[in-house]
């Protein structure tokens, strides 16, 4: 089974609703742990997580937070490669759009 097909598969299985419901709590997840990540890497706010354990947590909440994201774009439509189409023709706009407000020429 590919890739796209388990995601078809577990989209068919619980749904819209509980895709987005998944997506919402991974993201929730994925920033308190971004956030003690930030308190590790400031040394300001004390936090007894070591730097290594946390960016094994951080890799682990991305990676659940990108598969919870590729689920809404399967769940987006039928057409996969639009989508992502225009999803990257979005983020291209945007990280210009960045560069800018940095002053930073691309």
């Amino acid at each position: 089974m590919t890739y796209e097909e388990k995601l078809y598969a577990i989209f068919e299985k619980i749904g819209y609703k509980a895709v987005l419901e998944q997506a919402l709590e991974e993201s929730g997840e994925f920033i308190q742990c971004a956030a003690k990540h930030l308190r590790i890497v400031r040394g300001v706010n004390y936090t007894p997580v070591k730097l290594a354990d946390n960016v094994n947590n951080l890799q682990e909440e991305t990676a659940d937070t990108l598969l919870c994201l590729d689920l809404i774009i399967t769940a987006m439509g039928k057409d996969r490669n639009l989508t992502e189409k225009r999803i990257e023709e979005i983020k291209a706009a945007k990280l210009d759009r960045w560069l800018e407000r940095l002053s930073i020429e691309g």
